[in-house]
C-alpha cells in the first residue's frame, strides 16, 4: 500500500512539475483525472481496511480497475524520465518526500489530491 501511495505521489509531483515541457494538454487532463481517482481509491481502500481492522488490503473491483489504469498510464512516462534524466526524478522524489513528511517526522500518506 505504501509503495502504491509513494508511486502515486511521485507521479503527481512529476506530472505537475513537467506540465507542458513533456506532456500534451490531453495527457495533462488525463493525468489530473487519474491522479484524483487514484487518490480516492487508495484513500478509501486504506480507510476501509483500517476501519475493519483487517490484516490485508482487499480492493473493490472499481478500486483495482482505477489502480490498474493509473499505473498503466503513468509507468511508461516515469520509466522514460528515469532513463532520460535520473537527476530530475530524484529531485521530484525529494520534493515528494518533503511534502509528505510532517515536522515531527511522521508520514502523512496519500497526498495526490493536493496536485489538482
Amino acid at each position: 500500500m505504501r509503495a502504491l501511495a509513494d508511486f502515486s505521489n511521485l507521479t503527481g509531483v512529476t506530472f505537475n512539475e513537467l506540465r507542458e515541457d513533456r506532456l500534451s494538454e490531453e495527457d495533462l487532463i488525463s493525468s489530473n483525472e487519474l491522479q484524483c481517482a487514484l487518490s480516492d481509491s487508495l484513500t478509501s481502500l486504506y480507510l476501509r481496511t483500517y476501519k475493519n481492522k483487517a490484516k490485508f488490503y482487499v480492493p473493490t473491483g472499481e478500486e483495482l480497475k482505477t489502480i490498474q489504469e493509473a499505473v498503466t498510464f503513468f509507468l511508461p512516462v516515469m520509466e522514460e524520465i528515469v532513463k532520460d534524466s535520473p537527476k530530475l526524478i530524484i529531485k521530484f522524489w525529494n520534493k515528494t518526500k518533503n511534502l509528505m513528511t510532517r515536522p515531527d517526522g511522521a508520514y502523512n500518506g496519500v497526498k495526490v489530491s493536493s496536485y489538482e
